[in-house]
């Protein structure tokens, strides 16, 4: 069982019940909402939204920079929060860099070639940028409200 059918099953019911185009929706869906919360910028996944928006598939080169930016961010955050546990410092940076990390992960799941996988991993990942999934959930029941009715 998936999470995200533990934690939203009604929209996993959507999930299941959506074509091939709802869920590619839903995923870019996911990934606005992941970026707009964490402000992810970078060249690459600049690059990747325009050819996700475009209805393409990400080419080798366009994943293997996302690959490289979410191996960066996900160091850079385990690093902060390893200061975190010894020090008891400040953990916003640590949530930001998590955050941001999730988002380009977002993005990345987007891309598999199973929409369905996709649209679950998309929207698991955008809700994890967020301690409130409030406007995430908001949005995707908007996008699936003849299903869900």
């Amino acid at each position: 069982m998936h999470h995200l059918e533990q934690l939203q099953p009604e929209i996993w019911n959507a999930l299941c019940e959506a074509s091939e185009v709802q869920l590619r929706a839903a995923s870019i869906v996911a990934c606005k909402c992941a970026l707009s919360k964490t402000g992810v910028d970078d060249a690459c996944v600049v690059d990747a939204m325009k050819t996700i928006l475009g209805g393409s598939r990400l080419t080798g080169e366009q994943r293997g920079r996302l690959k490289c930016l979410l191996a960066e961010l996900d160091d850079r955050y385990l690093s902060h929060q390893e200061e975190v546990d010894e020090n008891q410092q400040d953990n916003e940076e640590w949530i930001t860099l998590f955050a941001q990390a999730r988002a380009v992960t977002t993005i990345f799941s987007a891309t598999d070639q199973d929409a369905f996988k996709s649209a679950v991993e998309s929207i698991y990942e955008a809700a994890a940028t967020s301690d409130s999934n409030e406007e995430l959930i908001s949005l995707i029941h908007d996008h699936f409200a003849d299903l869900l009715a």
